[in-house]
């Protein structure tokens, strides 16, 4: 089937299908992302204090000032 076919048939569909459809069509592809972005090797950085220098004084600085103008 061509995609003129396709085009074609789907101009035909009520509305609510082609609603359905379009979900239908935008859910694949999210699935198919979803499933690249997961394929073979790839860093996703966590950002921890461990990885951020001086994060947990930082933190307990601002945390102490809060407790303080209270």
């Amino acid at each position: 089937m061509s995609i003129t076919e396709i085009i074609s048939a789907v101009r035909a569909l009520p509305r609510d299908k082609k609603r359905r459809l379009t979900q239908s069509l935008l859910d694949e592809m999210e699935n198919q992302e979803t499933e690249e972005m997961f394929r073979g090797r790839h860093d996703f950085h966590v950002y921890t204090p461990e990885f951020g220098p001086g994060a947990v004084a930082q933190l307990a600085k601002v945390l102490e000032e809060d407790a303080k103008s209270r």
